[in-house]
């Protein structure tokens, strides 16, 4: 089986309110954007368990410029090219509801915006729990720059939330520990499943539009979750408590906005779907 992706990236690094800056060096700034391009390539060897892939990642022509700084980094451009072998057990063998996955890989990672082209060895191990929680841990070297450490991480699947949290030690020439936070949203597939209206009405009070993504209406999700990043930033951005406070109201109203559409639409749907 071969599969070929390809997705787009909107990336926004937050250093510090733009007020503060403007405050200490007299203009504006504090916040950087940029667009990207991910796109991989996945060769799976039949019922063995291996696979093979391959993709680019943060492929962009825009630097971050946080303004008032009047500097610019670019993105971390990196290849990487691997392989995996994947396991699945039964749940009557794990005493599991489901079933467990097992995944072991090896790859090789290269910067290629470094200016001596960087590169990494990485393997590391996957357990999956009932396709809900992931535990994970892995070793990385680099030979070019005599770093190694270890990393590890655990995710778990809430609904149309996807939670993620990663660890290292001693990456990118600082010897120090780090922890990366992410959250990811899936829209559900009508033809798969039924939506869920608890599911739905949790994943909107975690994040304002996700149920909307649960429910597989992408556009109303997206409109809903924009329009509360932008009341939250400009909430957090400002020193004025009168307009803080208006924008808390605003910002409060499409969160429960949010909430009721996507538990009254999945409710709809649902009812809908049985005979």
């Amino acid at each position: 089986d071969l599969g070929i992706g390809i997705s787009l990236k909107f990336i926004r690094s937050f250093f510090c309110p733009s007020w503060i800056l403007e405050e200490i060096l007299g203009r504006p700034g504090g916040t950087a954007v940029a667009y990207a391009v991910d796109a991989g390539i996945l060769y799976k060897m039949g019922e063995s368990g291996f696979s093979l892939g391959l993709d680019l990642q943060n492929i962009s022509p825009d630097d971050l410029e946080y303004g008032a700084f009047g500097n610019s980094d670019p993105l971390p451009a990196l290849f990487r090219i691997g392989v995996a072998y994947s396991h699945v057990f039964p749940g009557r063998f794990t005493n599991l509801n489901d079933r467990t996955r097992i995944t072991l890989s090896l790859d090789r990672i290269s910067d290629l915006v470094g200016s001596d082209y960087e590169g990494w060895w990485c393997a590391g191990g996957e357990i999956t729990l009932n396709d809900i929680l992931a535990i994970r841990a892995g070793y990385f070297t680099s030979k070019e720059n005599s770093l190694a450490g270890m990393t590890g991480g655990c995710g778990l699947k809430l609904g149309a939330i996807q939670v993620d949290v990663g660890v290292g030690e001693s990456i990118y020439y600082l010897d120090q520990s780090y922890m990366r936070f992410q959250i990811g949203i899936e829209s559900l597939s009508w033809v798969d499943r039924i939506p869920e209206p608890a599911v739905a009405g949790i994943s909107s009070a975690i994040i304002p539009g996700a149920g909307q993504f649960y429910n597989g209406e992408g556009v109303k999700g997206l409109l809903m979750g924009l329009a509360a990043f932008k009341l939250g930033e400009m909430c957090y951005g400002s020193g004025d408590s009168e307009f803080i406070s208006t924008t808390e109201i605003m910002l409060s109203t499409i969160h429960l906005a949010s909430i009721a559409d996507a538990i009254h639409t999945a409710r709809s749907r649902k009812q809908a779907a049985q005979p």
